[in-house]
């Protein structure tokens, strides 16, 4: 037999071995629920994906009851003190201002960008990943898989963000079943849904290739992005303490997320404030329970825009007062550290002035 005709025989071996393996590998992927199939031939119609691919990736989880009661019982349905006091807490609030104090110029560099106030910024990161240290447990395909094929009343919206996932996953060469996120299938330092990190992820050059997963200079800019596209105005105010009388209280109340009224109209209605504000500003008022009393606010359009990120009342109040206090405790900071650099100064100087007053031999 000759050598050609050997390496032949080897070749079409080796072929026939692929084929078996290929044929054996098909047909120990299991069934997969009609909803599934469908969903990934139109990933394999839309956007070229491998249907093999798929059929592996989705064989791999399972439906996850955990990440469903946890969405049908979210924290924001506790009550405003209990969620207030959890986010406000005096070592979130410190956190926050030495996370600031590490990020300075990053920060600084997206305020001048964006017009998104660092405080603003950091708060989010604070409420959404506590600075990044949280630790998520939760599989990002598996949560967003389940809540789009096993939890109907918002499956089209996890449907949408499952398929930016695979998406964002093919771009960015990540493994779609190693990636951990939040039980609802938010992802990195700001927590951004797979659509937001591929529509708003941008780093502080302005190029599209940012990693939030890793990169806080990345996702500080994001988050600016994200803010800054969805209708911030820069050097304006998220929200202000109100004040008005009980009859007015039982008389208003209006959805702080849907601003309809102008500060004007608030004010003909017998609504009050301190800070100076441009009368016609969009805004609405509400009031939350705080510690067994009534709180009432006007929230404004910054107000409005942060819900974009969560569209929940407390979320949104919680960064903004969050913000407030962190940038109270930043300011404080840098007041007792310019004491005490001025304290090493002084005792500098006065050393420096016995040894000159000291006589010489």
């Amino acid at each position: 037999m000759s050598l050609h005709h050997k390496i032949a025989i080897i070749i079409n071996g080796l072929l026939a071995t692929l084929c078996l393996s290929t044929s054996s590998f098909a047909e120990s992927t299991p069934d997969l629920p009609p909803a599934v199939n469908n969903f990934i031939s139109q990933m394999v119609e839309k956007n070229h994906f491998d249907e093999q691919y798929l059929k592996n990736l989705f064989s791999q989880i399972h439906m996850d009851p955990e990440v469903t009661d946890r969405m049908n019982k979210p924290y924001e349905a506790k009550s405003w003190t209990t969620y207030r006091n959890f986010f406000l807490a005096q070592n979130r609030i410190d956190h926050g201002a030495q996370y600031w104090q590490q990020h300075a110029k990053e920060l600084a560099q997206a305020e001048k960008i964006y017009g998104v106030p660092a405080s603003v910024i950091v708060a989010i990161i604070g409420v959404e990943s506590n600075y990044g240290t949280e630790n998520m447990k939760f599989g990002v395909f598996q949560s967003l898989a389940t809540f789009a094929f096993n939890y109907p009343k918002r499956a089209p919206f996890f449907t949408s963000e499952l398929e930016h996932y695979l998406l964002l996953t093919r771009e960015q060469h990540f493994d779609p079943l190693a990636l951990k996120g939040s039980y609802a299938g938010a992802l990195g330092i700001p927590q951004f849904m797979p659509s937001s990190y591929r529509n708003y992820a941008i780093n502080l050059n302005g190029t599209k290739e940012a990693d939030l997963l890793n990169n806080h200079a990345d996702a500080i800019s994001s988050i600016g992005n994200y803010l800054k596209r969805n209708g911030w105005q820069a050097n304006q105010p998220v929200a202000v303490h109100a004040i008005a009388n009980k009859n007015v209280l039982k008389s208003i109340q209006q959805d702080p997320l849907k601003p309809t009224d102008t500060l004007a109209t608030l004010r003909k209605k017998g609504i009050k404030w301190g800070e100076k504000l441009e009368p016609d500003a969009k805004a609405a008022f509400f009031t939350v329970e705080y510690d067994q009393s009534i709180e009432p606010w006007i929230g404004l359009n910054n107000f409005l825009v942060i819900s974009r990120y969560n569209h929940n009342l407390q979320y949104v109040l919680a960064v903004h007062e969050l913000s407030e206090a962190i940038k109270t405790q930043r300011n404080i900071s840098l007041r007792e550290n310019k004491r005490l650099e001025n304290n090493v100064y002084a005792d500098y100087m006065g050393e420096a002035q016995l040894l000159a007053d000291s006589p010489t031999e």
